[in-house]
């Protein structure tokens, strides 16, 4: 089922990171980063569940957001993000009925907690809580990766569908999370590379021997070409099974450019050394003949 969500979260980043995984569950996702406009937004659309960020620009908090949501909808998810949390704050939210919880989060279990009753909601101890402790570390992982900008480092399903994208490789490909995430990762090779299969061999190369890299030209969401330098690592669980790829992708186009001006030049150098020596050669004899010829005038 589709739900309603209204997200609330002034980090640039993390909006963005839960909003693309709650659209890719079929969810509509409302967004602001500020508790006025989420006010607003709550008197005119009827919203299934709320995700605050705690610590909001301007005089509204998160927890005032969840608590008006509360009283105009009862019983519906509410889920209190906070990277300065604390007992007082974690008692006050369930006391609301909200979710707690401390950045980093684990976007599985946000998505969970979003679909799930609000009984459910609350992660358990012992066994759960070490499992938690490590989506939550991945998570944050995750997150690096995301803000890396001189690599493209996503990652391929096994049929090589892009399936997470980070600010580098925007930058480089040019293309928007939007808009790559669900696409096959061939859109980035010129048309006579497909044809000739060279992204489907890539991937089995790197299924059957673990990883693949090569250095290649490939091609920009506005049609440009660039050299880059790519290494492609298959990724199998613990059973041996194909769970995917990831791929990082460095823009080498700078360094190709000068490896090809030191190429011209060392071309330049050779062809005036030998053009020196051939000039050397010929005016050998010539200078003969001139002495012959001043010898012959004397006699």
């Amino acid at each position: 089922m589709s739900l309603n969500v209204l997200l609330v979260e002034d980090d640039a980043l993390s909006r963005r990171n839960i909003t693309i995984y709650l659209r890719q569950a079929a969810h509509k996702v409302f967004e602001t980063d500020t508790g006025e406009t989420a006010l607003d937004m709550m008197s005119r659309i009827d919203f299934d569940a709320v995700i605050s960020d705690f610590r909001l620009p301007g005089r509204i908090n998160g927890m005032d957001v969840l608590r008006r949501h509360a009283q105009m909808l009862p019983g519906k998810r509410l889920i209190l993000l906070t990277a300065f949390g604390s007992d007082d704050l974690r008692a006050e939210a369930e006391a609301l009925g909200a979710l707690y919880w401390e950045k980093p989060i684990a976007m599985d279990d946000l998505l969970g907690n979003v679909e799930s009753d609000l009984k459910s909601q609350r992660p358990t101890s012992g066994r759960e809580a070490a499992s938690e402790r490590l989506r939550q570390s991945e998570e944050l992982f995750r997150m690096l990766v995301e803000g890396v900008q001189d690599y493209a480092i996503y990652m391929l399903d096994p049929n090589g569908v892009v399936t997470t994208w980070n600010a580098g490789a925007e930058r480089i490909k040019g293309y928007s999370a939007q808009e790559i995430i669900g696409k096959h990762f061939s859109c980035f090779y010129k048309l006579e590379d497909i044809r000739a299969g060279r992204p489907y061999r890539a991937l089995a190369v790197a299924a059957r021997e673990g990883k693949y890299e090569e250095e290649h030209l490939r091609v920009r969401k506005d049609g440009s070409e660039f050299w880059c330098s790519v290494l492609i690592t298959a990724l199998h669980d613990h059973t041996g099974k194909l769970r995917g790829f990831t791929k990082v992708v460095r823009d080498i186009t700078e360094r190709k450019a000068n490896e090809e001006r030191l190429r011209q030049s060392e071309r330049l150098a050779t062809l005036g050394t030998t053009a020196a020596v051939f000039a050397h050669e010929i005016g050998n004899p010539l200078n003969g003949l001139s002495t012959s010829l001043h010898l012959l005038k004397r006699y």
